[in-house]
Formats: structure tokens, sequence, C-alpha cells
């Protein structure tokens, strides 16, 4: 069988991962993630790449390695790109502080990328770790195995008291997965849970960050919005550009203008500020 070679423009995107990889994790970090780009010559299986705070999975001849420079090579939830960061850090600490643990929810946790790269910034925060392809979900438990502050739930974001399957359950790449409405008895029936469902309301726990990347499903995501007021900060991906004319953000854009928040533009990203919640009082310098 004859195999493809790389494009000239793959091969670039290729080194300057590497470039980033060496600048921000050393050379261990650069060499361990090259394995990783390697071609398999075979089955897709799993290869570790350490950059110092301990392994992760990832599939050769997936988008694994492009989730893993956008995350941690490209800030893709790098609060510290905003002047907003400062208050973001202080309320971090005031919820410590006063005894109370900060929640993070990670819904379209992919194979749990996101995830470890919030565990490392917000390193005593409680994470919930949402992804409904069960290929990823397998992953994504490896990924996060042994970090007791970590907790993984298959299963899918969007309307409560709902099931749903995934439509393209086949893709290639492990990614871009989408879901759509289906009966309880369907053998491939996923339980879709409500932001509000996954919110804790133990008094422990303090919603702190949800972010999102529900490929489409951000229509019904924000069908109920109430969850907003609670949360300080949302990291979100739209996907208008999928779903051409069919209105996938509107619900988010109405639920945003009827909150007291700030947006800002990170690459594919949205990050949402509620000014409301992260006070003028809790200015402080951003964490380094």
């Amino acid at each position: 069988m004859i195999r493809r070679l790389p494009s000239v423009g793959a091969i670039a995107q290729g080194l300057r991962t590497l470039y980033r990889a060496q600048r921000f994790y050393g050379m261990r970090g650069a060499m361990s993630l090259a394995r990783t780009l390697l071609p398999s010559g075979g089955p897709r299986h799993e290869r570790a790449i350490d950059l110092g705070t301990g392994k992760l999975l990832l599939r050769p001849g997936t988008t694994d390695a492009a989730n893993l420079r956008e995350v941690f090579f490209e800030g893709s939830y790098d609060l510290n790109k905003f002047k907003h960061s400062a208050r973001a850090h202080a309320f971090y600490r005031r919820l410590l502080a006063a005894g109370k643990r900060p929640f993070i929810l990670d819904c379209g946790a992919y194979i749990g990328l996101s995830t470890r790269y919030l565990a490392e910034v917000f390193p005593q925060a409680d994470i919930v770790a949402v992804e409904p392809s069960l290929p990823n979900y397998r992953l994504l438990e490896k990924n996060v195995a042994g970090r007791s502050r970590i907790r993984a739930l298959h299963a899918a974001v969007g309307r409560a008291g709902t099931t749903v399957k995934i439509d393209n359950p086949a893709h290639p790449k492990f990614v871009g997965f989408t879901v759509s409405a289906c009966p309880p008895s369907d053998p491939e029936a996923l339980q879709s849970l409500s932001v509000s469902d996954l919110l804790p309301n133990d008094g422990e726990r303090v919603p702190f960050i949800v972010k999102l990347d529900v490929q489409g499903a951000e229509r019904d995501v924000f069908a109920s919005h109430d969850w907003l007021a609670r949360v300080p900060i949302v990291l979100i991906e739209l996907h208008d550009w999928r779903y051409p004319w069919q209105g996938r953000s509107a619900n988010f854009l109405s639920a945003v203008a009827q909150h007291p928040v700030e947006v800002l533009l990170n690459g594919q990203n949205l990050a949402v500020f509620n000014r409301d919640i992260l006070g003028a009082e809790l200015d402080a310098p951003a964490a380094p």
C-alpha cells in the first residue's frame, strides 16, 4: 500500500508545534511530543507525552496533537492573556481562603487535555469533565486517572431530561462529534444534562469556570441560562461556521446580553467574564 506523505503545510505546522513545545516545556517536552507526531505504521496506538506535569496519552493520526497545541502551546484557555485575569485569580484565592472549593465544569472535554490544563493552572479546584464520545471518554478517563479532584462523566451537555446519540460515531479523527435527540430505548442513547444539572449546590463547591466546546449544541445549552448568574467565567467556542444559517449561537448571544458580562476573543474561543461576581474589590495582581 502506498502511503501518502505529509504536505509541506503539515510539516511546517509540526515544526512550529515542536518549537512551541521546546519553548514552553524544554527539550524533554519537545522530544516527547515529537514521538507522538511520528507515523505509527499500523493501528492507532496511544502514545504518551510528558510535559513535566505527568503523562498525557495521545493517538497519532488524529486531531489529538492539534488539540494539545491549541491548549498547551497557543493558550486557548489562558486567562492571563487578558487584564481581566487579575480578578479571576483573586476570586479563586478568595474562595480558598474562605475554605471553599472552586468548581470547574469542562463540557466537551474530548480526551482531557483542557481538563488537565485547567487543573494545572487551578490545582485546588474540583473539576467535572463531560464527554459524549465513548472512544474519547475512555482516553479522557486514562488522562485524568489518579487525580482525585477530577471526575470524568460519559454524557452529553444540552437540554436536561432528554436522551441523545452521536450522529457521526465513525468520525476518522475522533473530533467534531455531534448529537441529536433519540428515545431512551435506543442502544446508543446518552443522558443529556444541562449546565444547571452539573453545577454544585452543596455550599462547599462554588462555580468558577464553565468551559464549553459542544459542537453546535450551544443552542440547547443556552435555551435556559439562569446558571449564568452563578458563573464568574465562561470559556466557549461557537459553531455557526459549521452550521451556516441555523442560528446555533443565537441563544448564547441572547443570554449574555441579559447578564453583566464582558466578552473577549481568544483565538477560536470567547472568554466571558461576569462583572457582578468578579467585583472591583477583588482586584489583585495576576498570578504568574
